[in-house]
């Protein structure tokens, strides 16, 4: 109370209220309070100062009309249960929407969070005191219909962006708040035409949903540089308000000693890796923090988004938690792991896999040869060497020969589709005169199968 009233006042309203009036009188004042009172299950960590944000977003668009607000918010930061649990209960409780619409990308995803408002107005015995709840006609699994004790009929709606929203009404009412969280799934994110249709549904239907007075708040992770949040968060639609967070605000100043212990914590010669590269972190911990800033730091750390980092990939993290999605799709391999140094060959299972070219020559088809190594303790895959090659297969048949002198091979595989079982039994002449005696083993591909994927044929 000392957050909004002196002494002397705060006396006056403990001697003219009573406890459970107070209470909803400084939930509706401060919405962290109202969270930590009424919901301290749901609300158990300190909140940031990014979610007194959100928070006071809220409430200035329940005291203003027709505002369109996008609020771009990284994973692990709580984003969902304030949109679409915290928001509605409070906008409803307090007579500040008559009829709440929930939006997520389906409405199976929206019912959980449906599911926990009807629980605590149903079981919360403080919030039912404080609000005098009564259910009204409808409480089913997409809409329940409330009663306040000032006789004021509300309602929750949930629908998925993919449902019926055409002219949705409760009664005779349109929506007054419409609540949107992560409005795309994985699948819609990869695909142009779904994600314009997502565009297009938000212009053409969720704009207009209401009236003139409408308030649209949207919470979300962007996961595709060109998907709705992304234009949301550019201004590439206007009339839109934007605010866009990430979970690591500043990276580290001493991006030698992070690299160093990249390596350490990748190391998988190294069974206990992750204790290894935690007691370097100890060690440097000063230097290696100098410059840093996370956006939730009275709940995570920054070396635990960097071990996240690792675990993610650097595509998925700069997605999910930076809000900053990386376009990546046109790249043919992805997520690539390297390494400074390799493990000793003896260390290893090594095996050689050929993919000779039909048409060779220098006007024709690449013909391939990869070195493969398998560590024997840890099972990771090594790529040792490998190379394309525009060669007659006499040519590069004595190329494979030099690999084989120079890598010490278990295993060969070669690919024999059409006449390429004609040119294994070549390559198998050239090995025989070579006095190598480690058998070619014939490697049949589905044609469906890419060239980037036939590299991985001697690892099977």
């Amino acid at each position: 109370m000392e957050k909004y009233f002196s002494p002397s006042k705060i006396k006056q309203l403990v001697e003219a209220f009573t406890f459970s009036e107070l209470r909803k009188l400084i939930g509706e004042m401060d919405i962290e309070f109202f969270a930590l009172c009424y919901f301290p299950k749901y609300f158990d960590r300190e909140f940031g100062r990014f979610h007194q944000e959100l928070f006071t977003e809220l409430k200035h668009m329940l005291a203003n009309t027709g505002l369109i607000t996008a609020f771009g918010l990284p994973r692990e930061h709580g984003k969902s249960t304030i949109s679409s649990f915290l928001f509605p209960l409070y906008a409803t409780l307090y007579d500040k929407s008559q009829f709440t619409l929930i939006i997520s990308a389906t409405e199976q995803i929206a019912l959980p969070f449906l599911d926990m408002i009807k629980d605590e107005l149903e079981t919360n015995t403080m919030l039912i005191e404080d609000f005098g709840i009564r259910k009204g006609s409808r409480w089913n699994n997409n809409e329940i219909w409330l009663r306040s004790k000032s006789g004021l009929d509300s309602c929750i709606m949930i629908r998925g962006i993919d449902g019926s929203l055409r002219g949705i009404h409760y009664k005779h009412h349109r929506p007054t708040l419409v609540l949107m969280d992560d409005l795309l799934k994985e699948d819609t994110a990869r695909s142009e035409t779904k994600r314009e249709q997502i565009k297009s549904t938000f212009t053409d239907v969720i704009l207009p949903i209401g009236t003139k007075d409408t308030n649209i708040l949207i919470c979300g992770t962007i996961l595709n540089e060109e998907d709705l949040m992304a234009d949301l968060l550019k201004g590439k639609i206007p009339g839109v308000r934007s605010i866009r967070k990430s979970a690591v605000i500043h990276f580290s100043e001493r991006d030698d000693l992070w690299s160093e212990w990249e390596r350490l914590y990748n190391n998988l010669q190294d069974e206990d890796r992750v204790n290894t590269a935690l007691s370097f972190f100890r060690s440097q911990q000063s230097e290696m923090l100098n410059g840093t800033e996370i956006l939730w730091p009275e709940y995570l750390d920054y070396y635990y988004l960097m071990c996240k980092k690792q675990a993610m990939g650097e595509k998925s993290f700069y997605k999910e938690l930076q809000n900053d999605p990386r376009s990546t799709d046109d790249y043919i391999f992805q997520n690539i792991m390297y390494w400074d140094r390799l493990p000793e060959f003896e260390e290893m299972e090594i095996a050689m896999y050929i993919d000779p070219a039909i048409k060779a020559g220098k006007k024709n088809d690449y013909s391939a040869i990869t070195i493969l190594g398998q560590h024997r303790k840890t099972k990771q895959l090594y790529v040792i060497d490998g190379n394309i090659y525009k060669l007659l297969p006499d040519d590069l048949f004595q190329v494979a020969i030099e690999k084989l002198h120079t890598f010490p091979v278990g295993k060969i595989g070669f690919e024999v589709n059409q006449a390429q079982s004609y040119m294994k039994q070549k390559f198998e002449e050239q090995l025989w005169k070579a006095r190598i005696y480690t058998p070619a083993e014939k490697c049949e591909l589905q044609r469906t199968e890419t060239r980037a994927d036939n590299q991985s044929g001697a690892r099977r």
